[in-house]
C-alpha cells in the first residue's frame, strides 16, 4: 500500500486492502531517495 505521511512523503507498506480510505499508524523502517518504507503499528489495549 501506498500513503503520505504529515508532511507529503510516500510511504510505502504492506497491508490488506480493506485499509483503504483508512488511517492506520506506520513506524518508519527505511529511508529511500524518493519515498519512506513502513510497517503498520498494531496497538494492543
Amino acid at each position: 500500500m501506498a500513503a503520505r505521511t504529515d508532511n507529503n512523503r510516500i510511504v510505502n507498506f504492506a497491508g490488506n486492502p480493506r485499509l483503504i480510505n483508512t488511517f492506520v499508524n506506520v513506524r518508519i523502517t527505511d529511508a529511500l531517495p524518493h519515498s519512506l518504507r513502513g510497517e503498520i503499528v498494531i496497538h494492543e489495549d
